[in-house]
């Protein structure tokens, strides 16, 4: 137990001493999610960010992690999102589903709820609601905003909020694109 201790705390200082902080890069309105700590684990590529927010917002850090170039229904509870992730963690995503500018806990969606990712690989979230009456313009002509966070379980708990910090992980912030409203309200 003691050599597991040692071990962990070795782990930990070099890891602060090694790494830097990684912040999203969306628009401010959506609130700043940070990782203390990162080492990747989305997609093959991460930033140590220096500011936070990270500019200009939406193209100002390397993101990587989305699979394939995904085109939403803007009418459908069935829109996916694959993710490629190259480490262990909690993975979430937030959705802005009704393009107001804020990540709502009702738009969040959790990969294998409770549990870490253990292994490599593409993930794939299902059931993504989009249910639009207008088309988004919030961020762009059909543009939907998305967060993305690996969460290591090493120092903590995951933070279940979109903004805030975790001490190990990455996030990555997307503008995911959409089909124009096909149930207009006038």
């Amino acid at each position: 137990m003691q050599n597991r201790m040692a071990m962990l705390a070795v782990v930990v200082f070099a890891a602060a001493a090694l790494s830097a902080q990684d912040y999203g890069d969306a628009d401010i309105s959506y609130g700043t999610m940070e990782a203390e700590q990162t080492w990747g684990g989305l997609g093959a590529l991460w930033s140590n960010d220096l500011t936070n927010p990270v500019t200009p917002a939406w193209t100002g850090d390397n993101d990587d992690c989305v699979v394939g170039n995904p085109v939403w229904d803007s009418w459908s509870s069935y829109n996916t999102l694959t993710i490629n992730v190259t480490e262990i963690g909690h993975l979430f995503i937030w959705v802005d589903a009704n393009d107001n500018g804020v990540f709502a806990a009702d738009e969040r969606y959790v990969y294998f709820p409770g549990t870490e990712i253990t292994q490599p690989g593409n993930y794939t979230f299902t059931n993504i609601i989009i249910k639009r009456t207008t088309n988004f313009s919030r961020n762009g002509l059909n543009k939907c905003a998305v967060r993305i966070t690996l969460q290591d379980n090493l120092g903590g708990a995951p933070n279940f909020n979109s903004t805030g910090s975790f001490y190990f992980g990455e996030v990555e912030d997307w503008l995911i694109d959409v089909e124009p409203a096909k149930f207009v309200v006038a």
